[in-house]
């Protein structure tokens, strides 16, 4: 069941033109009743984040329409049971009260005993139904499982030992002494915790950080998920954030991509202040002081699901098949996903995998289509050499078009391409006319006939306009190669594995190459890809230095 507009209305008067409120205000219900049976689809999940991205007085309504409807649920459970108190002291009456062995000599005697015998049933009756109501609203929560352990770095656990893929239930306590633990939730969230920690877990949707670290990633179908920690109250609005406590008291809050509504909460629970921080932005929470301040995020005290799962990829082989699997890569995300959307269609979806490793005799598994391993060519000399480093760009079609000619879009002074500030938002940074002098793009191309069209590789001069390099048009003999897996029934490519070797790039593509050489590679690039349909996806400043752990 849902109230009203009861307080939306309210709350979005001065964020929606009269003339559009109606609309979105009934969308906004709508999804959010969705939202709370659970049985929201990937489609209705990023149009409610839409709907809630830049509208703060939409947000409040989100999240008062969930609090709301839980106490509704109470009113009508307790209107409920009062209804049946008053059908049975009415049932009683009608019966008259020589059933019930009250003498009827005096009729007015008889009367008043009839109405203090009916009183006393209604009492014992409100009693026992009220009973049977906070019975019923405080009783513990099924059990259930609502989250696995994932992944562990170095975990020591203070009860007993916890392994890869235990299931945790509704209520359980995870006190962490030292390491790192990847927790993923039955609604899609993944909670990493480093420890010393303590986190229990409410729901598939929540969470309470007794203390320590930890951080969150909130898929856009999972939006509202819910942690709590002493003093604060942190409703994802779709985002990346952290949560640590201090042993002074104070817990903080830090935004990494998208939003989240923070409030300040007494000892009751109840609201005292809330803000809405955005992407880069923090909240320090003073709970003795009752105190809310904001500041800048910062990052280097947290533990991240990427980073655990390249820590996690060093302990198996490289998978280079061309993406059949995709063992010892990280998974970035989604190219519809907040963080990642750069432009363009929502429903043409891939995800988007990376690894940097030391090559070291590294070989192709399996049988995918494309260049014939990493033997260097006649354009390539000196070419996946051991030693040399090695970026790996996985696309795996996940929806929408297949995959025809990926674009790789190299950004080397991370400024020229950025992910747009909400998921089909136009804010995106990923045409070429955004490119500085430098800047570079590959492509690739399998076609329906089982044969390589010509592989590309050309550097943008900063106005505009691009050089080929020297061995264009030969095919795959670059510095980079590429493999795929297609579909075998519609014959189309449902996955490519992007290796490009970064020394022999500067090597050969650098300032001296005959043609526009390429920037300098620094310790981080960013990329966009150009994969399916129109849709373009971006990966920000990611580390290329490799470790010397992978294999």
């Amino acid at each position: 069941m849902r109230a009203a507009n009861v307080g939306c209305g309210r709350a979005l008067n001065n964020g929606i033109r009269m003339n559009d409120k109606p609309n979105k205000l009934d969308r906004l219900q709508q999804l959010a009743d969705i939202a709370w049976r659970g049985e929201m689809s990937n489609a209705e999940a990023r149009e409610l984040e839409d709907l809630l991205t830049d509208d703060p007085a939409a947000q409040e309504c989100f999240v008062d329409n969930f609090q709301l409807d839980a106490e509704l649920r109470m009113i009508v459970n307790s209107q409920q049971a009062l209804q049946r108190v008053r059908e049975r002291i009415e049932a009683v009456e009608v019966a008259g009260t020589p059933r019930l062995g009250i003498a009827t000599g005096s009729p007015g005697l008889g009367r008043r005993r009839a109405r203090q015998f009916s009183a006393a049933i209604a009492l014992s009756l409100l009693i026992a139904v009220g009973w049977f109501v906070m019975r019923d609203r405080w009783s513990p929560p099924e059990i259930e499982t609502v989250a696995i352990l994932k992944a562990a770095v170095g975990c020591l656990w203070e009860a007993e030992m916890l392994s890869v893929g235990d299931e945790f239930r509704t209520g359980q306590t995870l006190r962490l002494k030292e390491g790192v633990a990847e927790i993923q939730f039955a609604s899609g969230v993944t909670v990493v915790l480093k420890g010393p920690a303590a986190l229990q877990l409410d729901s598939a949707r929540g969470a309470q950080l007794r203390n320590g670290t930890l951080s969150a990633f909130v898929p856009p179908h999972a939006v509202g998920f819910v942690i709590e920690a002493p003093g604060l109250k942190v409703v994802d609005l779709g985002t990346r954030f952290g949560l640590t406590t201090t042993a002074g008291g104070t817990t903080e809050v830090h935004v990494f991509e998208g939003r989240v509504q923070a409030s300040l909460v007494d000892r009751q629970g109840e609201a005292l202040q809330t803000v809405t921080l955005k992407k880069s932005e923090a909240a320090v929470i003073e709970p003795v002081k009752l105190t809310l301040s904001q500041s800048a995020a910062a990052a280097d005290q947290f533990a991240f699901d990427h980073s655990l799962k390249q820590d996690s990829a060093r302990r198996v082989p490289l998978a280079i098949n061309g993406g059949s699997s995709w063992e010892g890569w990280t998974l970035q995300g989604a190219s519809n996903q907040l963080g990642i959307y750069g432009s363009g269609s929502t429903d043409d979806v891939y995800n988007i995998y990376t690894t940097v490793f030391t090559f070291d005799n590294h070989a192709v598994s399996g049988k995918p289509a494309g260049s014939a391993g990493f033997a260097p060519g006649a354009h390539s000399v000196g070419a996946f050499a051991n030693g040399h480093t090695v970026l790996g760009i996985g696309i795996e079609r996940t929806s929408g078009s297949p995959i025809a000619t990926p674009t790789i879009k190299f950004d080397v002074g991370n400024d020229s391409y950025a992910a747009a500030s909400s998921v089909g938002g136009g804010d995106g940074k990923t045409s070429d006319s955004n490119t500085h002098a430098g800047d570079f793009n590959t492509q690739f191309n399998y076609d329906q006939r089982n044969t390589w069209k010509t592989e590309t590789l050309v550097v943008f001069d900063g106005l505009g306009k691009f050089g080929e390099l020297t061995g264009n048009l030969v095919a795959y003999d670059y510095a980079f190669r590429a493999f795929a897996v297609k579909d075998p029934i519609s014959n189309k490519t449902v996955s490519y594995q992007l290796f490009f070797d970064l020394d022999t790039m500067k090597l050969l593509y650098g300032p001296g190459n005959p043609g526009v050489g390429i920037g300098s590679l620094g310790s981080e690039i960013t990329f966009a890809i150009n994969g399916l349909g129109n849709n373009h996806a971006v990966i920000e400043n990611l580390s290329i230095k490799a470790s010397n752990d992978e294999r």
